[in-house]
């Protein structure tokens, strides 16, 4: 036969309760602080202009090579290889200065 368990002491100390712990926290480093000078109003200016023509140069860089495919389709067939050098030439020239525009 089995022993008897005995009753449990009432004046013995009891362990704490667990408790939950928290999974620590990885603190990240806060970014560095980018303090921006105003602008100088010439270079804004200057910054204005540039966004002007490039938005000039590429609405002509659409219109120009159109006008010039119109052209070829009523040109006598002796005018017609000087409107495709034009055209070709026009591309290029176009692509070239909006390249520029961007540096």
């Amino acid at each position: 036969m089995p022993k008897p368990v005995p009753a449990p002491d009432a004046t013995a100390k009891k362990a704490p309760a667990p408790t939950a712990e928290k999974a620590p926290v990885a603190i990240a480093p806060t970014p560095p602080t980018v303090t921006s000078q105003p602008l100088d109003p010439s270079v804004v200016a200057k910054m204005e202009k540039r966004a002007k023509l490039k938005k000039i140069v590429s609405e002509k860089a659409n219109a120009n090579p159109e006008a010039i495919r119109e052209a070829l389709k009523n040109a006598p067939e002796s005018v017609k290889p000087a409107l495709h050098q034009a055209l070709t030439v026009a591309d290029s020239g176009y692509q070239q200065a909006l390249q520029a525009l961007e540096k």
